[in-house]
């Protein structure tokens, strides 16, 4: 955000604490406007991107190679995409969905609340690759395993321990890959 008035526009939204999950079930997906990171996690989420930005030659670079698995070299001090096609950027990448990865960098949203991003290149995310990516943190947890393909379907349908959405134009930081956001609800994970 560049001028004074968008990072006072942002500064208002900011939320004294983060959002529990019984707030975010009410926002997510119908009211994407309310949600808002604490100060402590907006003060985390811009450090982060600025060590990226002064460590890679781009964000898109970044991640390429570390959620895609692209090649690198160093560009003017900086790591970039290596460009094998004379395409560049994304546009060289086939279709891609890499696996669901914990956001560490913009803090849990609340307790018990990770923040976890699916991320594509070449289209959109589909439905079916965000129901994969809930089952895989499932069984990255050590339940998805031990449940029936009907009762997977129903959690992750349902609001007891996940909550996922793609934000709007708008809204999106990377419009060049697609993303979908997905919480998951640790404690609803202890009552299955």
């Amino acid at each position: 955000m560049c001028g004074g008035r968008d990072a006072q526009e942002v500064d208002r939204r900011l939320r004294r604490q983060p959002i529990t999950w019984d707030e975010a079930r009410t926002l997510i997906p119908g009211n994407l406007s309310g949600l808002a990171r604490s100060r402590e996690q907006e003060a985390a989420y811009r450090e982060g991107r600025a060590r990226i930005k002064d460590e890679w030659e781009s964000i898109y670079d970044y991640l390429l190679v570390t959620k895609f698995g692209f090649d690198w070299t160093w560009g003017e001090g900086a790591p970039v995409v290596v460009d094998t096609d004379g395409r560049g950027g994304t546009a060289a990448a086939e279709t891609t969905t890499a696996r669901p990865e914990e956001e560490v960098e913009a803090h849990a949203p609340g307790s018990g609340i990770e923040h976890h991003v699916l991320w594509k290149l070449g289209g959109d995310v589909t439905d079916e690759e965000v129901a994969s990516a809930k089952a895989e943190l499932l069984d990255l947890n050590s339940v998805g395993r031990e449940l029936s393909a009907e009762r997977l379907e129903q959690i992750s349908n349902g609001t007891d321990v996940f909550l996922s959405w793609i934000n709007p134009p708008s809204l999106k930081s990377l419009p060049g890959i697609d993303h979908v956001h997905i919480l998951l609800h640790k404690p609803g994970l202890s009552r299955l």
